[in-house]
């Protein structure tokens, strides 16, 4: 297995401020939650899942 040194620091910081990361990618704003993955429904690869409620035809500056 690989050694993840910045998985627990991402981790936290999406959990801190999770309305930050949809304008730190290009997305529009929007009320955010942060969804734990569950293995049986989202992908492994994803711990955390953020979904944004927002209209995507929106675009940020």
């Amino acid at each position: 297995m690989t050694p993840k040194p910045f998985d627990p620091t991402l981790k936290a910081l999406v959990e801190t401020s999770p309305e930050s990361w949809p304008a730190f990618v290009g997305g529009p704003p929007g009320p955010t939650d942060v969804i734990d993955a569950d293995i049986a429904t989202v992908s492994g690869a994803a711990d955390k899942v953020i979904r944004v409620r927002a209209d995507p035809r929106t675009s940020c500056i």
